[in-house]
């Protein structure tokens, strides 16, 4: 089998380093192109596993004393599996800052987004709603273009992702490199997979005792068990209860956040006008019993 040598390590360092998150399929052209392979040499999927494998235990061993690490994630949404260069360590806001080039303004930005995020049941806010949160940012003037150059921003390097008809929940890098963060936030509201023992934001959650786990944990038991698909469900690790593969969402929230802002304001002003004529019918009666 080819060895993986210092020349092709380094390489394969560059690459994440240059772009500290790539899909499955991305890194395995990055393998390639580490390992100089020939267009006409052809690798078994065991082989190309073992090299992928062999270079990142390598890769990871020499950046080891530099707290980082290359490792795999799955997105909690759709079970794209991303491999990224991430610390190991507890990040201040000062070294976030000068790690991931954030502008003024922008990490308070992405905190305010992420707290609002995961104050909300469905682990998801409105795009109004994150627009809201520049006014919060603190000791710069955060205007609304810059909001939303830094949505598009936090977007394209996985730090947020566009649920729902484009509610932004967090990203897969988030919740890789934050993990502490989002600990800390969520406190003894932290919820880990009953399948996989790992933190999860967003996932399927059983209607009788409440559990949640990973999507994708669940699908592969469902799996397992003979489901897939749209009906695909899997037993509760915790009471035994059937819970759908399915990402659980408030559908009365899903439902109003949709609703058009025009037609939320059409209704509360009906509302109003109705508060008000009911208003002044009390008032005719109460001078009629005069």
């Amino acid at each position: 089998m080819t060895e993986v040598d210092d020349y092709g390590q380094q390489i394969f360092l560059q690459g994440m380093m240059s772009r500290k998150v790539l899909k499955y399929s991305e890194v395995n052209n990055l393998l390639e192109t580490a390992m100089r392979k020939d267009a006409d040499v052809q690798w078994s999927k065991d082989e190309r596993q073992s090299l992928l494998l062999s270079i990142i235990n390598k890769v990871n061993k020499a950046i080891k004393p530099f707290h980082l690490v290359i490792k795999k994630c799955v997105d909690e949404d759709n079970g794209t599996n991303f491999f990224m260069l991430a610390s190991v360590t507890k990040r201040s806001r000062e070294l976030m800052a000068a790690a991931f080039e954030f502008k003024k303004g922008e990490l308070e930005y992405l905190e305010l987004l992420a707290t609002s995020i995961l104050e909300e049941e469905n682990k998801f806010v409105s795009s109004m709603k994150a627009m809201n949160c520049c006014s919060k940012v603190e000791g710069v003037r955060f205007t609304l273009h810059q909001a939303d150059e830094a949505v598009a921003k936090f977007k394209r390097e996985k730090w947020l992702k566009e649920v729902y008809d484009g509610k932004l929940a967090l990203g897969i890098r988030f919740i890789s490199e934050m993990e502490e963060w989002i600990k800390g936030q969520l406190g003894e509201d932290v919820e880990r997979c009953l399948l996989c023992q790992k933190l999860v934001v967003r996932g399927c959650r059983c209607q009788n005792c409440r559990q949640l786990y990973h999507k994708y944990c669940g699908e592969k038991l469902a799996k397992l068990r003979g489901g897939s698909g749209a009906e695909a469900k899997f037993s509760c690790k915790n009471c035994s209860q059937p819970v759908a593969c399915e990402i659980a969402v408030d559908a009365t929230v899903e439902d109003r956040d949709r609703t058009p802002q025009s037609q939320r304001g059409a209704s509360r002003r009906a509302s109003d006008e109705g508060r008000v004529k009911e208003s002044r019918k009390r008032v005719i009666i109460e001078d009629d019993s005069d």
